[in-house]
């Protein structure tokens, strides 16, 4: 198992030019694929694209591919964050719907304990 299988946010310089070519894509030097991809992955990562946010013409190719480097690892983080948000938000809504404070919908079907367990933290017992 790769870490694209786990995490589709892995991506590599190559895998975007791959990318590139199958979507017939007009080719850059390499200095304006990492720029792309600088700008494609520092929006995955913090939400938006960095106009002029960096000196391109200050950097050079390695310091742009160390940049790639910290900015998916940011994007992977954020990715991993909001899976981890999703997670607890749905516990929150399952625990609101056994404590009655929401109306379920047709796809929850909540265990017994669920409820009891629901009522018990409300009632300041439990975790």
């Amino acid at each position: 198992m790769t870490s694209r299988d786990t995490n589709p946010l892995a991506i590599t310089p190559r895998m975007c030019y791959i990318v590139c070519v199958a979507q017939g894509a007009p080719m850059f030097d390499a200095r304006d694929n990492l720029i792309s991809l600088i700008s494609d992955l520092h929006k995955d990562a913090r939400g938006f694209r960095p106009r002029g946010f960096y000196n391109y013409d200050a950097m050079s190719l390695a310091d742009m591919r160390a940049l790639v480097e910290r900015l998916s690892q940011e994007a992977q983080d954020a990715y991993e964050a909001d899976r981890l948000e999703a997670i607890e938000l749905d516990r929150m809504w399952r625990d609101d719907v056994a404590l009655g404070v929401v109306a379920p919908d047709d796809t929850v079907k909540l265990e017994p304990w669920e409820i009891w367990e629901a009522l018990a933290e409300a009632a300041g017992f439990g975790a």
